[in-house]
């Protein structure tokens, strides 16, 4: 499996962009997720929402819009976050969790943006998620978040869709 995702024709793509936003802050990764959702709905959005990369990406602070970017993205970090978590912890293949234990931050993360998470949403949306489950990987260990996640503590409530209105 590892290597299948590996060589998937994208994933260097993902990895040189995990490598980056590895290193920004959740507040940031917020307002870029919620900046990159926004962009679907301006001409060549859809098109450039199949990039990882999203060099198209305007800077939220830059248009006077940081906080409330920020809370956008959070927002809809939040009602994606239990799609985002059913499919990795209630994964059938144990191959999935232990390469995503024996990995770097930025490997883990562009392995499940171009394989375990890549039907969630565009490419440019589901390369934010990947860092911030990995972040939340680390710190937490996945058998202790899939236990805690499996036991309904702060679960977050059913989303009904996950489009950027949410």
């Amino acid at each position: 499996m590892e290597e299948q995702i590996q060589h998937h024709p994208r994933f260097q793509e993902a990895l040189s962009t995990t490598e980056r936003l590895i290193q920004e802050s959740d507040d940031t990764l917020y307002e870029e997720l919620a900046l990159r959702m926004g962009d679907i709905y301006n001409p060549g959005g859809y098109a450039r929402s199949q990039d990882f990369t999203a060099a198209y990406a305007e800077v939220a602070s830059d248009m006077g819009l940081g906080d409330n970017m920020r809370r956008i993205g959070k927002r809809w970090w939040k009602n994606i976050e239990q799609e985002a978590w059913k499919i990795i912890c209630k994964a059938k293949d144990p191959e999935l969790k232990s390469l995503l234990n024996n990995q770097s931050l930025p490997e883990a993360a562009a392995l499940l943006a171009v394989g375990a998470l890549a039907a969630l949403a565009p490419p440019a949306w589901v390369i934010i998620i990947a860092p911030l489950i990995v972040r939340k990987l680390v710190s937490t260990g996945m058998e202790a978040i899939c236990a805690e996640w499996n036991s309904g503590a702060e679960k977050p409530a059913p989303s009904s869709t996950a489009t950027p209105e949410s």
